[in-house]
């Protein structure tokens, strides 16, 4: 009686390296992946920062000066900001909305009112984006 092969056939090694194989791809594009989504999320956070501390900078303005600086809804007001100097710098473009807002009693919605509408004693509707429009903050402002 012959004692039995020790080792591994040539057909078995080949049906592991498929197996291995099938299951290898996915988990690397997996790995991938998540490494460009935290990449991603980290950029994300930075632009939202930035833009976040650009509004509470706009905020700290009094009406008066925000008012002389209403432009109306499409054009970037003087507050607006460009990207930082440094290379690599954290933040990138950051555009300032300024305009005049009434919102009349019992209604539904307020309406953003054109740069030009001589509207007096209005609220001012302040919005900051970020790169491309990324990330919009918006906020009301009285008197």
């Amino acid at each position: 009686m012959r004692a039995p092969a020790a080792g591994l056939s040539y057909i078995e090694v080949m049906v592991a390296l498929v197996l291995l194989a099938i299951c290898a791809v996915p988990a690397a594009d997996a790995i991938r992946s998540g490494l460009r989504a935290t990449e991603a999320g980290a950029v994300q956070a930075r632009e939202l920062r930035c833009v976040k501390n650009t509004m509470e900078t706009v905020a700290a303005e009094s009406y008066d000066n925000l008012w002389k600086a209403i432009q109306g809804p499409t054009t970037p007001s003087s507050y607006s900001l460009a990207a930082d100097p440094a290379p690599g710098g954290e933040c990138g473009p950051r555009n300032v909305y300024i305009s005049k807002y009434v919102h009349y009693y019992g209604g539904a919605t307020g309406q953003v009112l054109a740069a030009g509408d001589p509207a007096e004693d209005t609220l001012l509707i302040v919005t900051v984006s970020g790169t491309d429009g990324a990330y919009p903050l918006t906020t009301l402002v009285d008197r």
